[in-house]
């Protein structure tokens, strides 16, 4: 079904800033570049990089901007706030990267219509889940927590016999995509020194889109799919990471995760 996702033939070391460009502007030839572990160094300085930035951004930002009408929060949403939402970023993007990989999995063969309607029922179970927990008192905790398992279940034997051939490459390339992130917050900090609240939501719809782009690109390059089921991958992996990420919060994980899932 393509190319092999592990050919090592175009890999090539690079340096921070040379990363972080293709990351940017050529996904092809930074899939490419995810093949070569010596480009593990410049990915996980970027993603620090990344983890920074934002921290400091959202630190700067008003709690009401862009939307005027927000409440007032419950704490003081300073450095160490969204330092300590930003701790989440790690095992939500270790999460992310194996729901991708099982996704990935799920797409490769098969009529792309069953699948994709598969895909979407799977995503829509952790909404389903939470609203028998939230309304219906013989749903108790250990219900939601048996149904977070259930949902779970069906990528143990997608994941099966993945190889690391595989699945580092997949790591590092996700892990160097939040060099995106750092190029998007230029013009959210340039839109929030103007109060230019339109302008800042387009710019984060934007970014969001752009990085999708990015990923099933970059992704289609790894794994030799057809870019549709490459872009499906990457869409509905998110799709099932904010839904576990739901799931945990009601299982008694803070707010804070939701946090980093929606404003990472």
């Amino acid at each position: 079904m393509g190319k092999s996702p592990v050919g090592r033939g175009a890999s090539k070391a690079l340096g921070i800033w040379s990363l972080g460009w293709v990351m940017v502007a050529d996904p092809q030839k930074a899939g490419q570049a995810a093949r070569d572990e010596r480009n593990l160094a410049p990915g996980l300085w970027l993603y620090a990089a990344f983890l920074l930035a934002s921290t400091v951004f959202f630190a700067a930002k008003p709690y009401n901007f862009p939307d005027s009408t927000a409440a007032p929060p419950q704490e003081i949403q300073d450095f160490l706030f969204w330092f300590r939402v930003n701790l989440w970023h790690p095992p939500l993007d270790a999460s992310w990267i194996v729901l991708l990989l099982g996704l990935l999995r799920w797409f490769k063969d098969g009529r792309l219509g069953p699948r994709m309607l598969a895909a979407a029922a799977w995503a829509a179970v952790p909404g389903l889940l939470i609203l028998l927990y939230s309304n219906l008192k013989f749903f108790p905790w250990f219900g939601l927590a048996l149904g977070t398992a259930a949902w779970l279940y069906p990528l143990r034997p997608l994941l099966r016999g993945i190889t690391r051939e595989e699945w580092f490459p997949m790591a590092l390339f996700m892990v160097a995509l939040n060099a995106l992130g750092l190029v998007i917050l230029l013009p959210m900090t340039v839109c929030l020194a103007g109060r230019w609240r339109e302008a800042f939501m387009a710019a984060q719809i934007a970014g969001g889109l752009w990085m999708l782009r990015n990923g099933a690109l970059g992704i289609r390059e790894l794994s030799g799919l057809r870019l549709s089921r490459a872009f499906l991958a990457v869409l509905f992996s998110l799709f099932h990471l904010v839904g576990l990420s739901f799931l945990l919060h009601f299982l008694g994980l803070p707010s804070s995760i939701l946090k980093a899932v929606f404003y990472g």
